[in-house]
């Protein structure tokens, strides 16, 4: 349902690889860089009655690190699927690296 055009694909995108910049570009002068991480992180885990990850010693790490000023061109996505409007646009914050 997804190797297609965009406009005739199924339903939903592999958009969590996006999100953040989307949201940063789109959102830059409405929404604070604390505000839209906190809308992204913390509160679909108070939604989901799911504990914070924490920062300490010996706990199990699950870091995002990003860079909130990196302007780029959204190329390929790791995801298997490449069905997501973002890529070949211009985007603001780049995630420079997952640690789980």
């Amino acid at each position: 349902e997804k190797d297609c055009e965009f406009d005739h694909a199924g339903f939903g995108v592999a958009g969590i690889e996006t999100l953040y910049a989307e949201l940063k570009t789109a959102l830059a002068d409405e929404l604070s860089e604390e505000e839209l991480l906190q809308f992204i992180t913390v509160n679909p885990r108070n939604l989901l009655g799911l504990d914070h990850p924490v920062i300490d010693e010996g706990a199990k790490a699950n870091l995002t690190v990003f860079d909130p000023f990196e302007e780029f061109t959204q190329g390929k996505l790791v995801s298997k699927s490449q069905n997501n409007p973002a890529i070949g646009k211009k985007l603001t914050g780049m995630v420079v690296k997952t640690v789980y």
